[in-house]
């Protein structure tokens, strides 16, 4: 939400400045001051407008980072999801093979186990 206030904020400067600008340039005077300041004015409008888009590059650069952030957790989970189902199987069964040797009790509770 920052971002987007900041970069509203960066195209209205740009848009001001280059208006500004525009006026400068048609309506002052041929004077050595007129010229001095619609030259500070074109530098200032070329400045406002590169930092407007290396801001909004680097805003999408982000989204994608997160984007591809995002992506990546979900691989990892689902490999862990997976690596950890089969560590949950191979306890189970090492569980089962024990309580085969031990209570009825337990063992109908690991094969209930086992099947879900």
């Amino acid at each position: 939400m920052a971002t987007a206030k900041v970069m509203i904020i960066l195209l209205m400067l740009a848009v001001v400045m280059t208006t500004s600008t525009v006026l400068t340039s048609t309506l002052a005077r041929p004077s050595d001051a007129a010229e001095v300041v619609a030259s500070l004015l074109r530098l200032a409008t070329a400045v406002s407008w590169v930092v407007l888009a290396v801001f909004w590059v680097g805003n999408r650069i982000m989204a994608r980072l997160e984007e591809v952030r995002t992506e990546a957790l979900g691989h990892i989970a689902g490999l862990a999801a997976r690596w950890g189902d089969h560590l949950l199987a191979a306890e189970l069964d090492a569980r089962l093979s024990r309580a085969e040797e031990g209570s009825s009790s337990s063992l109908a509770w690991l094969q209930d186990k086992r099947t879900k």
